[in-house]
């Protein structure tokens, strides 16, 4: 049976700063940072509680456009950035 590829960090701007379960602040501070330059409304996707939006009209569609890829994006960094045993604790 073949190993799993071990996954490792590397200095990309577009690769989030990788989890292992080791360094929480060392790795919250950078997730922070990647994430604010990411886009500029990703840090704050995560730090609110999302809530899907409901359509209300067209003249929000934009708006709740807006909302919806940027949690996407925000929450994509964020798996991306665990390990399979940090992403299973927490899915």
């Amino acid at each position: 049976m073949a190993s799993p590829v071990k996954r490792t960090e590397g200095q990309s701007s577009t690769r989030p700063p990788y989890f292992d379960g080791m360094d929480y602040g060392y790795w919250k501070r950078r997730m922070q940072i990647f994430l604010k330059a990411l886009d500029e409304d990703s840090w704050m996707f995560i730090q609110e509680k999302y809530v899907d939006p409901e359509p209300q009209g067209v003249a929000l569609m934009t708006e709740q456009k807006k909302r919806i890829v940027g949690n996407a994006k925000a929450m994509n960094a964020l798996y991306y950035a665990l390990s399979p045993k940090e992403f299973n604790r927490i899915s």
